[in-house]
């Protein structure tokens, strides 16, 4: 999700870090043999299915770094079987306890899934009343499945044998599930001439970004590959179930080539992550993507052979503070001493956001913004309003 000179990205990822705990990989498919096409919606690189319940139809997420979540909402309609209280992380920050359950029966487009563990999200204004989504599908409830992504198609094709899809052997990486609830993690490459290293990423089609690398991973690495620092700062680009994440020192990166199954990304920007590393759902927009949960490999298949990601660096970042979008990180050091950490953004040129909800500052598209604009802020400390000129880089 995009938010005026750069990206503000908002993360659905569900970790459980139970021990002792009931674990998330339960329940089945009723279809032993199936090959089911499953239409989507997209919104802000994130995939909606519509789910049916007891003859209703409810809009799901799916996000493959999360278990089954049910929203509080229809948790207490449908009051399936408590299994207890589980303590849960997400990659935005921030650990809850949060219910865990049963749910009998649950429908997929033809595909009816059965007795299958879950969470409980609490209500959150951007994820209940923004999104309007009542649950996700997860990663657990596919953990004996094939799922081919197609967003040229806008569908997700859910089989039981991967032989009932036509796979590319040149573009599949061998892939991890993780044990307690099969969320799963691929290799990443990431080249600069000689040099090559390895990351290890979760796939999350929960998170609307391309890449983030881990902070103590990159730390680890950067000696041994001519990683470009684009910019440091300290402060918070992501948004959660937790709300807004902790301030923290943040790395803007570049790096010649990165490949995924042998597509190959050049001129790729990311940044650094207090959570795991991470691929997200802006991928999709470049080629096809499938899990084999069962044979745990992984392919992406490119619309074109070699795509150009290349970035200009945002000035400054935003997050959302309540009902206000405040500056999260400032990366051009020259304005260090003009602007600060939590000072609101009034405006961004001709578009004035001291009117606008939660839901209208999440869903600003920074593309219309030029490279050079002038935002209007109110200072944290002292109230004064500004006019800065911020540029991209």
């Amino acid at each position: 999700m995009r938010i005026v000179c750069t990206a503000l990205f908002v993360l659905l990822t569900l970790s459980v870090f139970a021990q002792g705990e009931p674990r998330m990989n339960t329940g089945t498919i009723r279809q032993t043999q199936y090959f089911e096409k499953v239409p989507y919606t997209s919104s802000m690189d994130k995939l909606f299915l519509e789910v049916v319940k007891d003859g209703e139809k409810y809009n799901f997420l799916f996000d493959t770094g999360a278990p089954l979540v049910l929203s509080e909402r229809l948790f207490n309609k449908l009051q399936p079987k408590v299994l207890g209280r589980v303590n849960v992380g997400s990659e935005s920050g921030g650990t809850d306890s949060l219910t865990i359950f049963s749910l009998k029966e649950l429908s997929l487009g033809g595909l009816t899934f059965e007795n299958t563990t879950g969470l409980v999200m609490k209500h959150s204004k951007f994820f209940n009343e923004c999104l309007k989504i009542d649950g996700f599908i997860g990663s657990n409830m596919l953990r004996n499945s094939v799922v081919q992504i197609d967003s040229k198609e806008k569908q997700l094709i859910i089989t039981d044998n991967a032989k009932n899809l036509t796979l590319s052997k040149k573009y599949s990486t061998q892939m991890i599930v993780e044990t307690n609830q099969s969320s799963p993690l691929i290799e990443v490459l990431l080249k600069n001439g000689k040099y090559t290293v390895k990351d290890i990423a979760l796939f999350d089609s929960g998170y609307n970004g391309f890449y983030d690398i881990n902070y103590n991973g990159y730390i680890g690495i950067k000696d041994k590959t001519a990683i470009r620092e684009k910019a440091k700062a300290v402060g918070a680009t992501t948004y959660g179930l937790h709300g807004a994440a902790e301030a923290n020192e943040i790395v803007s990166l570049e790096i010649p080539q990165l490949m995924i199954s042998k597509a190959t990304f050049s001129n790729v920007s990311f940044m650094t992550t207090r959570g795991r590393s991470k691929i997200g759902a802006n991928i999709l927009n470049y080629g096809k993507a499938i899990i084999d949960y069962k044979n745990r490999k992984f392919y992406f298949e490119p619309f074109s052979e070699v795509v150009d990601l290349k970035a200009k660096q945002p000035g400054l970042s935003p997050v959302p503070n309540g009902d206000k979008l405040v500056v999260g990180v400032i990366w051009d050091a020259e304005l260090r001493n003009k602007i600060n950490l939590g000072d609101e953004i009034l405006k961004v040129g001709d578009v004035d956001f001291q009117s606008k909800g939660l839901c209208e500052l999440l869903n600003f598209n920074s593309k219309m913004v030029p490279d050079t604009v002038v935002f209007e802020l109110k200072d944290v400390n002292t109230g004064e309003v500004k006019k800065i000129e911020v540029s991209k880089r």
